[in-house]
């Protein structure tokens, strides 16, 4: 069964959507029932979502994670999305972002990222961050994608130096 109904809080009341499992058991002509809030088991979903993803790393020295904004304005702003999930930067977690950060060549790449997902709901953007191992700003290469239904943002990338070490060689031949 899916209704309304109030769930009090420790500030205010407010109504939300429930589902609930119900059954009658005859022997005694009881109604038996458990029911849950959507928002509740949603939120619990994402908690879960978020720990998953925090641990995920795509290589072996930690440079390449994945983050989540939580967006509360597409068309950007100060306090444009929460840093969700970021393990470079733990500090940022669960804090309000800027669009208007700038990388260290001066570029605005937050503002580039809303746009790319404004057009076209994924798309890769290259920036320079500093890389979590070697504390060094680098160029970075990060796709990014819009989940419209929790209105986050997720997002992981590579460090170009981090595909050079692997992909190529400093003894390379000397072609004539």
């Amino acid at each position: 069964v899916e209704y309304v109904w109030t769930k009090e809080q420790a500030i205010d009341t407010l109504s939300d959507r429930k589902i609930s499992y119900v059954r009658l058991f005859e022997p005694f002509n009881w109604v038996i029932a458990t029911g849950e809030y959507t928002r509740d088991y949603q939120t619990e979903i994402k908690r879960t979502v978020l720990e998953k993803l925090q641990s995920i790393r795509f290589d072996n020295n930690g440079n390449n994670y994945i983050f989540v904004y939580d967006v509360h304005n597409m068309n950007g702003g100060e306090d444009f999305a929460t840093m969700l999930i970021n393990p470079n930067r733990p500090d940022l977690e669960g804090k309000k972002i800027s669009d208007s950060v700038l990388d260290s060549h001066g570029k605005a790449y937050r503002q580039e990222i809303l746009k790319t997902l404004r057009e076209n709901q994924a798309g890769f953007v290259e920036y320079a961050y500093t890389a979590p191992q070697s504390k060094e700003i680098e160029q970075k290469i990060s796709y990014f994608i819009l989940y419209p239904q929790w209105h986050w943002i997720v997002a992981s990338g590579v460090f170009l130096g981090d595909i050079e070490k692997v992909y190529c060689w400093t003894d390379r031949p000397v072609w004539p």
